[in-house]
């Protein structure tokens, strides 16, 4: 199937969104804090819409394979990061 630039673009950047957290059309959301990047791999970070008395961290990789939020403290989060990175 041939996709014209313009369809292209928009996919790109909607799928750009998705990976850095964006929710399309909320404008409560509140953005994620990067807080560890392993290039080209994930994220873990601080999830500022954590519900209170849940970890308040996350992990992303960027493939959507994982991403999960509930960690206690970001070293938990770092530590499941890299043992992702190098699976």
């Amino acid at each position: 199937m041939k996709v014209s630039k313009k369809q292209q673009a928009a996919w790109d950047k909607k799928n750009q969104d998705r990976m850095n957290g964006h929710v399309a059309n909320n404008l409560e959301h509140k953005m994620d804090q990067v807080l560890k990047v392993i290039p080209g791999v994930g994220e873990a970070g601080l999830d500022t819409d954590a519900s209170p008395g849940n970890g308040q961290f996350y992990v992303r990789l960027y493939d959507g394979s994982y991403d999960v939020c509930g960690y206690d403290t970001i070293e938990e989060a770092i530590e499941e990061l890299v043992d992702a990175a190098s699976v």
